[in-house]
């Protein structure tokens, strides 16, 4: 029972940029250095990864960023 408890208070005090896609935000960068900054325990972005580039994955690497991938379709 202590490790879920552990587990459920980190998952609490981790922060999630989410509205829309992340990065296409013009400060996105400097956004997620600061974020870093404040966090407790990591940052957690939910992003198509259409825009990460090899400079995004060294950043995300430096600062300990989780990345949720979506992936959306339409059948014809």
């Amino acid at each position: 029972m202590h490790y879920v408890d552990q587990n459920v208070k980190s998952c609490l005090f981790m922060n999630k940029i989410i509205p829309g896609e992340p990065l296409f935000h013009k400060n996105f960068e400097k956004l997620l250095k600061i974020a870093s900054y404040f966090s407790l325990n990591g940052l957690y972005i939910s992003t198509n990864g259409s825009l990460i580039t090899d400079k995004l994955i060294e950043l995300f690497k430096k600062l300990d960023v989780m990345i949720s991938l979506s992936v959306n379709s339409i059948d014809d």
